[in-house]
């Protein structure tokens, strides 16, 4: 018995020195007096003895902030989603011109040029006692075979084959029509002429591609094959000679 008092006494004092440091003896923390003494030598089993403090903390956990829920996603405004296209302008369905491009007057008439000629200039007069006769160009195609210029003793004097435009003259009744391959190589020329013949005289006055007043005169004169054109003065100018086809 005595040794048990010992014991009490021993666990008052060390309550008195904790509480002294702010702490506090729960009433839950009653010392089992059969398990914690030995009845016969007095020690304490420390084993045994109970938790001093088995207060259990129940204080809340801090479990970090809490996500804010306040203020709702702005979803009024809705996203910018580019430019919208333009689809007010109808595109432009106009037909293309497919007209053919302007090349001008058709030609006058549809003859083939003949070759080009012989270019025959000489430094001289026209032969003396040259006379022309006239006559009845029967209707026909005709060509020119020669061409020959008398350009008087200080006129151009020249031999120059191809160097003359080639010429074909259709003749019907009173409408001539002529096609001139010209020399170097350039278009083509077609004319059409209005023919008054009278005597050893002629004229040809142009009706296509436009019409004139003033015509082209000479003299001629009527071949076996064909016919002859003069054009010019007393003593020079150019016989051109045709044959026809």
């Amino acid at each position: 018995m005595t040794g048990r008092l010992a014991l009490l006494l021993s666990l008052f004092v060390l309550g008195c020195s904790s509480s002294t440091d702010g702490g506090t003896i729960a009433p839950d923390a009653a010392v089992d007096e059969d398990a914690a003494v030995d009845e016969d030598t007095g020690a304490v089993d420390e084993d045994a003895a109970p938790d001093a403090d088995p207060t259990p903390d129940t204080s809340i956990k801090d479990t970090g902030t809490a996500p804010d829920t306040a203020a709702p996603i702005d979803t009024a405004t809705p996203a910018d989603t580019g430019t919208v296209a333009d689809t007010a302008t109808a595109p432009d369905t106009a037909k293309a011109d497919t007209s053919p491009a302007d090349t001008g007057p058709p030609p006058c008439n549809t003859l083939t040029p003949g070759p080009y000629v012989v270019l025959d200039a000489r430094r001289e007069n026209l032969p003396p006692g040259l006379t022309w006769t006239g006559g009845v160009i029967a209707d026909g195609v005709y060509q020119l075979s020669t061409y020959v210029e008398y350009n008087g003793p200080s006129g151009l004097g020249t031999y120059q084959p191809g160097g003359r435009d080639g010429e074909t003259i259709e003749v019907s009744g009173t409408t001539w029509k002529k096609a001139n391959r010209v020399v170097g190589g350039y278009p083509n020329k077609y004319r059409n002429y209005t023919a008054a013949l009278t005597g050893s005289d002629w004229k040809l006055t142009m009706s296509c591609p436009t019409m004139s007043t003033v015509g082209t005169t000479g003299q001629y004169s009527v071949t076996t094959t064909g016919f002859k054109l003069f054009q010019g003065y007393t003593t020079t100018g150019s016989i051109s000679t045709y044959v026809k086809k």
